[in-house]
């Protein structure tokens, strides 16, 4: 089963608060929020994603992790796996405007973009949190 690959801000980067000898990224941003909502992947605990950040005109980064929930700072964050962050060939760069609603798939990028959204915005189709992809373990 190949992993799934999702964009993350390096901008981020911090010492894990897991394990200090790792290095690892906040899945906190709009970003991160959208492609996990669009590949229709609720984050959980020891899961395995291949994150990614645009570097330069010629190439992007990306890093194997494993994630998790930090209950002290309420945020999932991806660890990086052997302290890998492999510079890679750009790949095609779409702007994808499309939101899906983690449940129900309904695209619901014209709502937020009316509306906002905050942590308890719902899908306006099946009530769904908006912020479904990122909530706290369950």
């Amino acid at each position: 089963m190949q992993q799934k690959r999702i964009y993350a801000d390096y901008n981020g980067i911090q010492i894990s608060p897991r394990n200090a000898s790792r290095r690892a990224v906040p899945l906190d941003t709009f970003g991160s929020l959208k492609e996990l909502s669009n590949a229709g992947i609720r984050l959980k605990n020891q899961m395995i994603l291949i994150i990614y950040d645009y570097s330069d005109e010629s190439e992007d980064l990306e890093s194997n992790t494993i994630v998790y929930w930090d209950e002290r700072r309420k945020i999932w964050f991806a660890e990086i796996v052997d302290e890998e962050i492999v510079y890679i060939p750009k790949r095609e760069r779409l702007d994808v405007t499309e939101f899906l609603c983690l449940k129900c798939r309904a695209p619901i990028q014209d709502f937020i973009a009316a509306h906002g959204m905050n942590k308890n915005t719902a899908c306006p189709y099946c009530g769904e949190k908006i912020v479904a992809a990122i909530e706290p373990p369950r």
